[in-house]
C-alpha cells in the first residue's frame, strides 16, 4: 500500500513539474522571475550626442556616459540633463514621455515610462554655434 501511495505521489510531482516547466517556456524573452512571480523587464538605452551633456538617472551622480539599464515594466525613470560645460547649451531629449512634438522634449528634467525597450537621446548643441544634434 505504501509503495503504491509513493508511486502515485511521485507521478503527481512529475506532472506538477512538467506543468511548471511548460509555463516557464511560454513566457516572453523579457520575463524574469521575482519573488512575486514573472515580471516583464525592459532596457533603457541613453545616448548622449558627442558627450555634450551630463545626464543623471533617478537622482544618481551625473555622467556623460550612461550604461544600458533594465527596469521592471511600468517603472517611471526620471532623467535630468545639463550642458557638460559652458561651451554647450541644453537642447532636448528624444524618446522620452515628453517627446511628443517635432521640437522634441526641451525640459531638462523628464521621465521615461518603461512599457517597452526604450532608446533616449540627450542633445546639448554648441553655444552660439552652427553644429547641432541629429
Amino acid at each position: 500500500m505504501r509503495a503504491m501511495l509513493m508511486s502515485k505521489l511521485t507521478g503527481l510531482l512529475c506532472l506538477l513539474a512538467l506543468g511548471a516547466s511548460a509555463n516557464v517556456a511560454a513566457q516572453s524573452a523579457n520575463d524574469e522571475i521575482f519573488a512575486g512571480g514573472f515580471e516583464t523587464i525592459f532596457t533603457l538605452s541613453i545616448s548622449n550626442y558627442l558627450d555634450w551633456c551630463t545626464i543623471s538617472v533617478d537622482g544618481a551622480t551625473s555622467a556623460t556616459t550612461i550604461p544600458d539599464t533594465s527596469y521592471r515594466e511600468g517603472t517611471v525613470v526620471t532623467l535630468a540633463g545639463a550642458p557638460a560645460s559652458a561651451t554647450f547649451v541644453w537642447g532636448y531629449w528624444t524618446g522620452t514621455d515628453g517627446d511628443t512634438t517635432p521640437s522634441h522634449d526641451t525640459s531638462m528634467t523628464t521621465s521615461v515610462t518603461m512599457s517597452s525597450d526604450r532608446s533616449v537621446l540627450a542633445c546639448c548643441p554648441i553655444n552660439g554655434g552652427s553644429q547641432t544634434c541629429p
